[in-house]
């Protein structure tokens, strides 16, 4: 015992007490139990668990056990009566372990009075760290691609999210045309792709972890603080952008972003409306209440769909004013004749006061 075994194919009480006695256990003809290291099984020799491994002539050893982390890696350690029945050419021994309380001073002995011998003592933890340091070099190569991987996914995301609030200016622009303040509209970005973000982040999560599932009853434990990190750096990098392009899209013009969206200033709406559509000109008061210190604000047009109760108001100075209406005209369906009649008595002064924000 004493060796950190990672599997073994040990059938009796001796044996799982004891996965060494492994090494005693008669198999085929020309088939030699042997112990391994479970890293250099799986990636230098590609074998598992009970594969056989040839090495000479009619000569083949089984993979019996698997260690993890210990000093033999790159090493197959066999049954010493074994060895000498199949490798009688091969004389004396290679490795020596010695085990004491002082290593240093140990280890300082030896080669200086087996220095004849060309002896190389060498510490343990030096050794094993000497191993580590290959496994960490592999895994900071991953790790440094990984990373750059990150960086490039959440760049595409950010310029995403950059281009998706860009192409709605016009959805924005109007919202805040009909009285939607500039915070509520970046709030409800931001909840949109914080949702979105939440919501991706979760499922990809929840699919590594079904891809990675057999890692996660070994006894090494995963780097849940590092993962956690890189997913909440995700999520702030996309939020950022998020921030940065509702920034961009909210400080445009309103009239120009109207202007794209087909309504532009004139008499009537540029973008043709459809058969059953009312389209209505607004004119601010020329004589507003006294004491009214609001700017008046000159409405270019006003778009209303009766089947889906939608208002789009175009070309609205910045500011937020109160505009007292006096005078509407009205063009029903292709006849754009104007006309003095109001819209219902909410359109008549003073009754129709509407506080627009921009």
């Amino acid at each position: 015992g004493g060796l950190p075994f990672r599997q073994t194919r040990a059938l009796t009480p001796d044996e799982r007490a004891n996965p060494c006695r492994l090494l005693q256990r008669d198999l085929e003809p020309g088939v030699i139990p042997a112990i391994g290291d479970f890293n250099s099984a799986q990636w230098i020799l590609h074998k598992r668990l009970g594969d056989d491994i040839p090495i000479a002539e009619g000569v083949a050893v089984r993979l019996v056990g698997l260690l993890d982390g210990s000093l033999f890696q790159s090493e197959l350690l066999i049954a010493e009566d074994r060895f000498a029945a199949h490798f009688p050419a091969r004389e004396g021994y290679g490795y020596f372990l010695v085990e004491t309380e002082q290593p240093s001073a140990v280890a300082a002995a030896l080669e200086r009075e087996l220095a004849a011998y060309g002896l190389d003592a060498t510490l343990s933890t030096e050794r094993l760290r000497g191993f580590r340091a290959v496994e960490n070099t592999y895994l900071a190569t991953f790790q440094t691609l990984g990373l750059l991987g990150l960086l490039l996914g959440t760049l595409g995301l950010g310029i995403l999210i950059l281009r998706n609030v860009l192409e709605r200016s016009g959805e924005l622009a109007a919202l805040s045309a009909c009285g939607f303040r500039r915070a509520r509209l970046g709030a409800m970005l931001l909840y949109e792709h914080g949702f979105l973000l939440l919501a991706g982040e979760g499922i990809g999560s929840v699919a590594a972890l079904f891809a990675v599932a057999p890692r996660l009853f070994d006894p090494t434990p995963l780097p849940w603080a590092s993962l956690g990190v890189s997913l909440g750096l995700v999520f702030a990098a996309g939020l950022l952008a998020c921030a940065v392009a509702s920034h961009s899209a909210l400080r445009r013009p309103l009239l120009a972003a109207l202007k794209a969206e087909g309504l532009g200033p004139g008499r009537f709406a540029t973008r043709p409306l459809p058969a059953d559509a009312v389209q209505v000109r607004l004119r601010p008061q020329k004589n507003p209440p006294p004491g009214n210190s609001y700017r008046r604000q000159r409405i270019a047009a006003v778009e209303f769909v009766r089947r889906q109760h939608l208002v789009l108001w175009s070309g609205l100075q910045h500011g937020r004013h109160r505009v007292f209406v006096d005078h509407v005209e009205l063009a029903v369906g292709e006849d754009r004749r104007g006309t003095d009649r109001p819209l219902g008595r909410s359109l008549r002064p003073p009754h129709y006061r509407t506080r627009l924000g921009v």
